[in-house]
C-alpha cells in the first residue's frame, strides 16, 4: 500500500493550479481539490471587488482547507490540493496537525504571463488587477520548502517533471 501523501499547487492566480491539479489528478487518480471553492463570500465579494485579500481575510480560509487534508488523511486518501499559499505562515497553516507533511509545489509564473492568462479567463473572481498584489504578497518558498517548476512551460512538462520528482 503507497503511503498516504499531499500536493500542494501553490503559485499566483493564473500559475496554472487548477489547469494541473485536475489533469495530474486524471493521470495518478487522486482527487483533486480547488482551493478556491473554500473561499467565503465576504472574501470573494472582496476580490470581485478589486480588493486584495488580507491576512485575517485568508486564515479561515487556510484554516478550511487544513481541515479538509486532515480528513483526506484520516481516510487514508493522498490528495491534491490548488491554494496560492502565498506566504511561508499560510504555507505552515494548511500543514498544521497533518501527520505526513503535504509537498508543495511552487508553480511559478511571470507577473506578465499570469495577467495574460488572467485576461482569457471570464469564469473566476480574480480581476486582472489584482495580479500585482500576489506578486506583492509572495513569500517565494525555498528549494528545499517546495519543487519549483517553470509554470510557462506546457501543461504536459509541468505534469511530467511533478510525477518523476513526486510520485
Amino acid at each position: 500500500m503507497n503511503p498516504i501523501r499531499h500536493i500542494i499547487l501553490m503559485g499566483v492566480c493564473g500559475s496554472g493550479k487548477t489547469i494541473i491539479g485536475k489533469e495530474l489528478s486524471h493521470r495518478i487518480g487522486w482527487p483533486f481539490v480547488e482551493g478556491d471553492l473554500f473561499h467565503n463570500k465576504s472574501n470573494i465579494a472582496k476580490m470581485r471587488n478589486g480588493e486584495a485579500l488580507t491576512t485575517p481575510d485568508r486564515i479561515p480560509w487556510l484554516e478550511r482547507l487544513n481541515a479538509e487534508l486532515i480528513e483526506y488523511e484520516q481516510a487514508e486518501v493522498s490528495v491534491i490540493l490548488s491554494c496560492s499559499a502565498l506566504k511561508y505562515d499560510y504555507r505552515h497553516i494548511l500543514a498544521t496537525n497533518l501527520v505526513t507533511l503535504p509537498r508543495f509545489v511552487y508553480l511559478k509564473v511571470s507577473e506578465e504571463e499570469a495577467t495574460i492568462r488572467l485576461q482569457k479567463r471570464n469564469d473566476h473572481f480574480m480581476p486582472v488587477s489584482l495580479i500585482h498584489s500576489q506578486f506583492e504578497a509572495l513569500e517565494e518558498p525555498t528549494k528545499e520548502d517546495a519543487l519549483h517548476i517553470v509554470a510557462d512551460e506546457d501543461v504536459e512538462s509541468v505534469i511530467q517533471h511533478i510525477i518523476v520528482d513526486l510520485i
